[in-house]
């Protein structure tokens, strides 16, 4: 992760709201996505938006997907990112 920020609001002790930002890079694939989003009460992961950090647009098949989840109450963050490799070459994909 190249920059984290996470801002939690705790009104007696419980968690009320607040918001994320997250960059992530692949070192794979050297893919960035940023993620960020509100945060809300409730329990349970959350999904932040994600998008990624390129000029170029990629044919469709090649789009990669990126999905991240923080739990406030645990702090656990999760990411998930699929994407499609047709290459020949495992050390460069």
């Amino acid at each position: 992760m190249a920059a984290t920020q996470i801002n939690l609001r705790k009104v007696a002790g419980n968690l009320q709201s607040g918001n994320a930002f997250v960059i992530i890079t692949n070192d794979h694939t050297g893919y960035t996505a940023s993620c960020g989003g509100v945060l809300s009460g409730v329990d349970g992961p959350q999904t932040l938006n994600c998008q990624g950090q390129t000029t170029v647009r990629r044919p469709d098949l090649y789009q990669v997907g990126t999905v991240l989840q923080f739990d406030p109450k645990t702090f656990n963050l999760t990411v998930n990112q699929t994407w499609f490799c047709d290459d020949q070459d495992a050390a460069a994909p």
